[in-house]
């Protein structure tokens, strides 16, 4: 399951970079590596921030971010998943 990818992500509150900035880094480089794959669906915000012990509107955050990049698509009542076509090169 893709949320215990979660557990290995590492982010600091000391830097200027904002923390949904740094979760939507993380979940970007884990997409790039092919950790989480095309179709796949993402643990719900609420497991995420419980994971990652921080706030759902930081994931939320990180989410849209994502969403407004063309990374990931979210359907309501479905959560959000990596598109089935190839995904986004960059």
């Amino acid at each position: 399951m893709s949320q215990t990818l979660f557990t290995a992500i590492t982010l600091t509150h000391s830097t200027e970079r904002p923390v949904y900035l740094q979760l939507a880094d993380e979940m970007l480089d884990l997409i790039r590596s092919g950790k989480l794959k095309s179709g796949q669906k993402l643990p719900s915000s609420r497991k995420i921030a419980e994971t990652l012990n921080i706030n759902r509107v930081t994931v939320t955050k990180a989410l849209e971010e994502l969403q407004l990049q063309g990374w990931i698509e979210s359907y309501v009542g479905k959560g959000e998943s990596f598109p089935e076509t190839s995904i986004k090169s960059n």
